[in-house]
């Protein structure tokens, strides 16, 4: 039974287990269960898994989705419904608290369905860190709280409730939990993250504020090996944080592997965290805390693991995610991906001049593109012509 079907990680956890051949049925659960193509990243699901309509924040629905699959292997993602820009802070601790008792509340009845029908069930979690406590018990904390109190909430509310999963569980053999803590993960950079080009197109920039730190990141076409893996496993995992990266890569590094895939300028523009918290996005004051605990080596997680799940494949990197979603209509849309004339038309004037002759050379020299240069001198017959 996987939850989050129609979004990026249900829809990869899903096609996983279908390929795998273990599974049958694979439920796919979403709030409206005709509308699990909503990935339009990712290749259709496979027509094996079986759509279901399950409301996480209702307990009748999902104690039904329970007893009627009798599912013995389960897939649990959430979202944080983040409040619109503008709104009230105190919004944010709102949806970190509604998201906390909706998967409390899954938990609670998970046990109360195991009581009356004794079926043994492995849980993997799809979590993130508690930021709260781990900012709470720093000698120093390390990010300042919203006017809220809240430190990273749409990170924090998740990581609570996996501890509160673990401990619930615990005294009961019959149900295990493994839980999964994501870092950043690669399809940010379609969206908050995505390079903005400049009013002229060339240039565009990536703005966070991770300053110069190496980030873990992680594809989430990879929780397609992942979560099989930890079920064929599930002893070994049973009661275990798996904290997932593919690698620790700086935005700088980041802004390169764009540069060099799409042949365009493109930088990494390290901003402050107030000036972050500023910008005109749903929940920027919690983006930008997150940024700052991300960049934080108490953000980090554990590639050695990663790659011992996936064995014997290997996870993608940042540069192979690129190249397998470069035709993303998101890097059409800001202008990086979009086609371009075969030849250029250039006009260089003064290039006889050292600057002038300097612009002539690089045209010639770029082997991204082809150029026609048209060099213009008052002089043509001159030597330097």
């Amino acid at each position: 039974l996987v939850f989050g079907i129609s979004g990026e990680q249900g829809h990869h956890v899903a096609r996983g287990l279908v390929d795998s051949d273990r599974y049958d049925p694979v439920y796919g659960a979403s709030r409206d269960a005709s509308n699990v193509e909503q990935c339009p990243s990712e290749p259709p699901l496979p027509s094996a898994v079986r759509p279901i309509a399950v409301d996480l924040n209702d307990p009748h629905s999902v104690r039904r989705a329970l007893v009627e699959t009798s599912a013995a292997n389960i897939f649990l993602v959430t979202t944080t419904d983040l409040p619109p820009e503008g709104a009230a802070s105190a919004s944010l601790k709102e949806s970190e608290e509604l998201e906390y008792e909706c998967i409390k509340s899954f938990f609670d009845v998970l046990l109360s369905v195991h009581e009356s029908d004794g079926l043994s069930r492995h849980v993997v979690f799809s979590t993130l860190d508690d930021v709260q406590s781990i900012n709470d018990e720093s000698p120093v904390p390390f990010i300042k709280p919203l006017d809220d109190g809240s430190v990273v909430p749409h990170y924090s509310g998740k990581g609570r409730a996996g501890r509160y999963a673990l401990n619930l569980l615990e005294p009961h053999p019959g149900l295990t939990l493994t839980l999964l803590t994501l870092p950043l993960l690669h399809s940010n950079f379609l969206a908050s993250t995505i390079p903005l080009p400049d009013e002229g197109k060339t240039q565009w920039t990536i703005s966070a504020c991770f300053g110069d730190a190496a980030i873990d990141m992680f594809s989430a076409s990879d929780l397609q090996h992942i979560v099989p893996g930890v079920l064929e496993n599930r002893e070994l995992y049973d009661g275990y944080n798996v904290r997932v990266s593919a690698e620790r890569i700086t935005l700088d590094e980041v802004a390169g592997c764009f540069a060099d895939l799409f042949g365009k300028d493109v930088i990494y523009n390290p901003l402050t965290p107030e000036e972050v918290a500023a910008l005109p996005i749903p929940g920027a004051p919690a983006y930008a805390q997150m940024c700052q605990f991300l960049s934080d080596e108490r953000s980090k997680h554990d590639t050695d693991v990663t790659k011992t799940v996936m064995f014997p494949r290997r996870p993608q990197t940042f540069n192979d995610w690129l190249l397998t979603h470069s035709d993303n209509p998101a890097f059409e849309k800001v202008g990086l991906a979009s086609d371009v004339p075969d030849i250029l038309n250039v006009t260089v004037f003064g290039a006889t001049g050292m600057q002038g002759t300097s612009v002539v050379k690089g045209l010639l020299a770029d082997k991204r593109k082809r150029y026609t240069v048209r060099a213009t001198t008052r002089h043509p017959d001159s030597d330097k012509a």
